[in-house]
């Protein structure tokens, strides 16, 4: 949230959308609910951050793994989540008592999303590799119980 990135701003916001939309060729992800309904993890900083009180960090780092496979039409592909515990990034081995949601984006030829495709609920999913993966991120929800947190990444991240 870009209005969060400069702590010493003051002027009024304009949010665009409360909620994330999947319309038929159309996705945003700049809501401050998940298209599910739940509050973002943005808007408690937004809140806390209107009211003046620092927000307790909720959510441990968790990034996607990518696979180290070349990403060819129909080849099987692997995600997991990783969390950073130590300083060094480890797979998810138990849930911390979070939920996961993996969804495939599909986007148009200037990186808009257009549609998105369930993968399922688990600390990692696998897949077959769509045709031309340029077009394709892979969604993380996680969520923690009260709030979501939604990590995006190319398939792989030599795909420009």
């Amino acid at each position: 949230m870009e209005y969060l990135k400069n702590p010493t701003t003051k002027k009024a916001v304009f949010m665009a959308g409360w909620r994330d939309e999947e319309t038929k060729n159309f996705v945003t992800f700049d809501g401050l609910n998940d298209k599910f309904g739940r509050n973002k993890f943005e808007l408690s900083l937004l809140r806390n951050y209107w009211k003046g009180i620092k927000t307790p960090i909720e959510f441990p780092e968790i990034n996607i793994l990518l696979p180290a496979t070349t990403i060819l039409p129909n080849v099987n592909l692997s995600y997991h989540a990783v969390i950073r515990q130590n300083n060094q990034w480890q797979m998810m081995q138990d849930l911390h008592h979070l939920e996961f949601t993996w969804v495939l984006v599909k986007n148009d030829v200037y990186g808009n999303p257009l549609s998105m495709k369930y993968l399922g609920e688990s600390n990692s999913v696998s897949f077959k590799a769509p045709g031309y993966a340029k077009k394709y991120r892979i969604c993380l929800y996680v969520f923690n119980g009260k709030e979501v947190q939604i990590i995006n990444s190319k398939l792989n991240p030599d795909l420009n």
